[in-house]
């Protein structure tokens, strides 16, 4: 809930499309607007992928949930989530096939977390 969050979705602001890879197979791009705490005129936009053609070659990995608001998940609320490895893979792959700005922020990023994670 906003109250909780500070974050508002707007169903006006939410947007799907198919397109055909570069392989010719179909996949989903879609972008939904939001206004969070900070502010920011207009609504900024969280862009998503979805595609049902990429095998997962390591097995997933449960993870708890991070949650940091005031009502309560299910106790061990857990996700599968693409191993580490697979992750970073992934967020390499991306970064080679669409050489966009955002791709290299997501390797960094996440190379940063596998660093953490592995230094325990």
């Amino acid at each position: 809930m906003i109250e909780w969050s500070g974050i508002e979705f707007s169903a006006d602001a939410l947007a799907v499309r198919s397109r055909v890879d570069r392989q010719g197979r179909t996949t989903f791009e879609g972008k939904i607007g939001y206004r969070g705490p900070l502010a920011v005129p207009g609504w900024p936009r969280v862009l998503f992928d979805l595609t049902q053609h990429e095998p997962a070659i390591d097995e997933p990995v449960l993870r708890r949930v991070l949650h940091p608001y005031p009502d309560e998940l299910p106790v061990d609320s857990l996700v599968q989530t693409y191993s580490m490895e697979e992750l970073i893979a992934e967020k390499v792959r991306a970064l080679v096939e669409r050489t966009r700005p955002r791709d290299l922020y997501d390797v960094v990023c996440v190379l940063g977390v596998a660093v953490r994670v592995c230094a325990c």
